[in-house]
């Protein structure tokens, strides 16, 4: 059985669901682009909706502050900690669930954290991270710009 990495959930049969969601879009993201592999399991992706967005995000920037950037863990983990929100982030908007103000600005504080770290020490976990995350919002301005269209 493939090993899932602990993502912010308070149980692990949620912790399981979300990563191998996040797996199986990170796994596909190479050849599709994001909308497509969200709608090929819409109902499946539609589940991370009823994540309490701010408490999670809430319970995850308390940890992003503690980690410290020049250890390799620390940093891998909050990296993987903050793609996994701007994940959730971009599930949210796909499916045009309202986020509020507060939580833009905790997205650009997502953002902001990412890409003060970005020449940090590179190992290929964190490089997988960035990528991830750059993608992510990559995606997240497509979407926004399609439906500003």
């Amino acid at each position: 059985m493939e090993q899932h990495l602990i993502y912010p959930f308070c149980c692990t049969e949620h912790s399981t669901f979300f990563s191998t969601l996040l797996e199986n879009y990170i796994r596909l993201r190479a050849t599709q682009d994001g909308i497509s592999i969200i709608n090929d399991d819409f109902k499946i992706y539609k589940e991370l909706t009823n994540t309490n967005l701010k408490l999670v995000i809430e319970s995850e920037k308390q940890n992003i502050k503690r980690w410290k950037d020049n250890l390799i863990l620390d940093l891998e983990k909050k990296l993987l900690s903050i793609s996994s929100l701007i994940f959730i982030y971009y599930v949210f908007y796909i499916f045009e669930i309202k986020i509020d103000k507060e939580l833009e600005k905790e997205l650009q504080f997502l953002k902001d954290q990412s890409l003060n770290l970005h020449n940090s020490i590179g190992t290929k976990e964190t490089e997988s991270a960035f990528k991830l995350i750059f993608q992510l919002i990559e995606d997240i301005n497509q979407l926004k710009n399609l439906y500003i269209s």
